[in-house]
């Protein structure tokens, strides 16, 4: 999944390029909401070359530390979410772009980590 995580980071990079360098006063501050959708896949490429590094500080293996550092990327992109929504007037738009964010780092959490696991060799198999 780190292809896959640097063309999400590639296509939300240009996005953030086109909200920076676009001159509109009604439009001002709309890049900083593009960061929250930034923090997992960068935080999963960055796990991906660092991961033997921190495995080496903290006693786990690459599976939680990979689960960490997916948390702590969440924990960020909630945080810059919460600044992102200042620049919004409407609660509803507010609630909205907190609900998206939520659920974009929900799912791509959940498709990072089941992917590690498949690699890893665990299986959840549900047996009924």
């Amino acid at each position: 999944m780190i292809i896959e995580s640097l063309i999400i980071l590639g296509l939300l990079t240009a996005i953030l390029f086109i909200c920076i360098f676009k001159k509109s006063e009604e439009h001002e501050g709309h890049a900083i909401m593009i960061v929250p959708f930034m923090f997992l896949p960068a935080f999963n490429v960055l796990a991906y070359f660092f991961s033997g590094y921190i495995m080496l500080i903290l006693p786990f293996d690459s599976l939680i530390t990979s689960i960490i550092i997916d948390s702590i990327a969440i924990m960020l992109s909630g945080i810059f979410a919460g600044v992102g929504t200042t620049k919004m007037k409407l609660n509803s738009s507010k609630i909205t772009y907190s609900v998206i964010v939520s659920v974009y780092d929900i799912v791509l959490t959940c498709i990072l980590i089941s992917d590690l696991c498949n690699r890893m060799g665990y299986s959840f198999d549900v047996y009924m």
